[in-house]
C-alpha cells in the first residue's frame, strides 16, 4: 500500500530518549555482527536454523538474529567472547551461499547497495617465523587492503596465519605480497 504525504505537517513525529538508541548501538557495537548472504537470501527461519546447527554448539550464551532486508541478517551475541570466536572462525557457507560478516557499527544501512568493500579471511602461507608477530601481520593485512583482525591457525598441521581485511571488491585480492625485511 503506497500512501503519498501531501503535506510534511501530516508526517507523525516522536522524540526518543537519547538513553535508549545509545545503549542499543553500544551494546550492538560491543556484541554483534552483520552479515549478508550472497545470491538467493535465505529465509529467516533457515538462517535460525543454520546458526543453531553451527553456531550454537561453540558459543557460551544466546545468539538474537534480525532480519533486515536485502540478504542482511544482524546477530547479537550474549558476548563478546562469542562475538569474536564467530566471527574468526569464518568464512562460513550455507550451501553454495556465502556469508559475509562484518561488526556491527553505528552507520550500518541496509538499504545500501551491494557493498563494494567486504571483510574476507586469507591466509598467508608460510610466512617467516619472524613475521607472525602481531605488528607484522597487521602490516601485511594492510598491504592486501585494510587489515581488521587475525585468528590461530585451526589445526598445528598447517604454517599459516589467517586475517581479516577488507577487500574492494572492484580492485579485488592481490595475488601475492612481497614481505621486505630490514
Amino acid at each position: 500500500m503506497n500512501i503519498k504525504v501531501k503535506k510534511l505537517e501530516n508526517i507523525p513525529e516522536t522524540s526518543l530518549p537519547r538513553t535508549l538508541p545509545r545503549r542499543a548501538a553500544i551494546s550492538l557495537a560491543e556484541r554483534g555482527l552483520v552479515g549478508q548472504f550472497i545470491g538467493l537470501w535465505p529465509s529467516p527461519k533457515s538462517v535460525h536454523n543454520w546458526v543453531e546447527r553451527n553456531w550454537n554448539a561453540n558459543t557460551q550464551g544466546k545468539i538474537v538474529i534480525c532480519f533486515f532486508g536485502r540478504g542482511y541478517y544482524t546477530f547479537l551475541f550474549e558476548t563478546k567472547e562469542d562475538r569474536d570466536l564467530i566471527f574468526r572462525n569464518g568464512p562460513y557457507f550455507m550451501d553454495s551461499r556465502g556469508l559475509y560478516l562484518n561488526r556491527w557499527t553505528p552507520d550500518f544501512d541496509p538499504e545500501m547497495d551491494v557493498p563494494s568493500v567486504v571483510s574476507v579471511w586469507v591466509r598467508l602461507l608460510h610466512p617467516p617465523l619472524h613475521c607472525w608477530g602481531d605488528d607484522s601481520v597487521k602490516a601485511i593485512g594492510n598491504a592486501v587492503d585494510k587489515y581488521i583482525d587475525r585468528c590461530e591457525p585451526k589445526d598445528n598441521m598447517h604454517a599459516c596465519a589467517r586475517i581479516c581485511v577488507e577487500v574492494d571488491l572492484e580492485k579485488g585480492l592481490p595475488e601475492a605480497i612481497r614481505i621486505k625485511v630490514d
